[in-house]
């Protein structure tokens, strides 16, 4: 191990709906951030969203992971990666791509990032109930 070994540093940790990255210059747009979700009904299917990772004081190939956890201490999923970089001073990035998420019940939710088997950073995600629209009422 590195004498003036430091962890990793994470720079940001994001939920959103989509990523596009400009094939020209590399950069990444988000699209749709979020810390919150409304559904009427649970369990729910979220479809698809993506989680954004960046840190800094990492050498090398550096192994992470998400994981997405209850507040009852349920694990709804825990996805390992990898992190790439080639001196301390970069900011890698990762992109995770989640689909066909079931979220059993409202509530907190917490996302952990992890490297190198340690935990860096958290964030809550709320899953909210929504009361179902009342259909309208025929004023005839």
């Amino acid at each position: 191990m590195k004498e003036n070994y430091a962890a990793p540093t994470p720079l940001a940790l994001l939920t959103c709906d989509n990523i596009i990255t400009d094939l020209r210059t590399r950069k990444k747009s988000l699209i749709g951030l979020f810390n919150s979700v409304g559904a009427s009904a649970y369990p729910y299917l979220m479809r698809e969203f993506f989680v954004f990772v960046s840190m800094t004081n990492c050498e090398g190939e550096t192994d992470i992971s998400i994981k997405l956890q209850a507040a009852d201490g349920d694990v709804v999923f825990n996805l390992p990666g990898k992190i790439p970089a080639q001196n301390l001073l970069e900011s890698p990035e990762v992109i995770f791509n989640i689909q066909n998420l079931v979220i059993k019940a409202p509530g907190s939710y917490e996302l952990i990032l992890t490297a190198g088997g340690v935990q860096i950073a958290s964030r809550m995600l709320t899953f909210k109930q929504l009361a179902c629209p009342k259909p309208p009422q025929d004023k005839s």
